[in-house]
């Protein structure tokens, strides 16, 4: 299996944006530069376990949050993500979302099926 650095940059940038911590603040916190923290986030420097500890540490999310998309498994991550985004939807709203979701589900499996064959 092969880590993208690149995708694992973007969350981080993602979560930090999300809860609107800068950069610089970022780099303070984890005792890292502001230049390091960049290259993280676009990828260009490979993020070592100690730097996602850190990081996440300073977000207050988990490593998975920084890593699911690298991990095999990550399906329950994935899960909370989506549960936590429908929390404040109304009945409507989920009744929609979840029209979605099938009909998503549906052209994903049929597709599959297709390429498969």
């Amino acid at each position: 299996m092969e880590v993208n650095y690149q995708a694992i940059g973007k969350r981080i940038r993602k979560i930090r944006k999300s809860k609107k911590i800068a950069q610089e603040k970022l780099a303070e916190i984890t005792d890292y530069s502001v230049t390091h923290i960049s290259h993280i986030e676009t990828g260009s420097a490979k993020a070592s376990i100690e730097a996602i500890l850190k990081v996440s540490a300073a977000l207050g999310c988990t490593p998975n949050d920084i890593l699911c998309d690298s991990m095999a498994g990550a399906k329950e991550t994935f899960l909370n993500q989506i549960t936590e985004k429908l929390v404040d939807c109304t009945e409507f709203e989920i009744r929609v979302i979840s029209d979605v979701v099938n009909a998503t589900k549906q052209s994903l499996r049929s597709r599959k099926n297709f390429f498969e064959n």
